[in-house]
């Protein structure tokens, strides 16, 4: 019962996930510096969001689009080299595994992904990942994401199943 106490008195700063992009569980939102690899729970694009919601990816939410916010890593920050390929992403020539886009979701509706091509990070923006869940609906379809958007950064204080540290996206 003190636990659960506890947990009422930050209840503006852990955060519960059930989304498949992330292990189930309780998050602290810790505000650091949002570098390549940080966990952030962020507002997807307002587009994207309504698809997300439309689609049933996303709850109904606060983010611009009405969706909920996410949770996934940072695979690029601001300066890094982003190129979009039909077998994925990869940052600074780097490829990251599990990054290609599907081409339709687990309801059979057709996903669209970021344009092929090679883009520079903006300052300002971040590209989003996860590759926890093969399907998560990221930066992989809609591409890079303003850094006002973002939460917060994030660190699991209780989780179900396997961690997985994601310092693959890290320099």
């Amino acid at each position: 019962m003190l636990v659960l106490g506890a947990l009422a008195g930050c209840a503006s700063i852990i955060r519960y996930n059930v989304s498949a992009s992330l292990p189930g569980g309780l998050y602290v939102l810790t505000f650091e510096r949002i570098e390549r690899g940080s966990l952030v729970f962020a507002c997807p694009p307002a587009g994207s969001g309504e698809l997300a919601v439309r689609r049933g990816y996303l709850a109904h939410g606060t983010c611009p689009g009405g969706s909920t916010r996410v949770g996934k890593f940072v695979a690029a920050v601001a300066g890094d080299t982003v190129t979009v390929s039909r077998s994925g992403l990869a940052v600074n020539g780097r490829a990251l595994p599990k990054s290609a886009a599907l081409a339709v979701d687990g309801f059979g509706g057709a996903l669209t992904p970021y344009p092929v091509g090679t883009y520079l990070v903006g300052r300002g923006e971040v590209w989003l990942i996860s590759d926890y869940a093969r399907g998560s609906f990221d930066s992989r379809y809609y591409g890079p994401v303003r850094t006002e958007s973002v939460l917060s950064t994030a660190a699991p204080v209780w989780i179900r199943g396997e961690w997985r540290p994601q310092e693959r996206f890290r320099p």
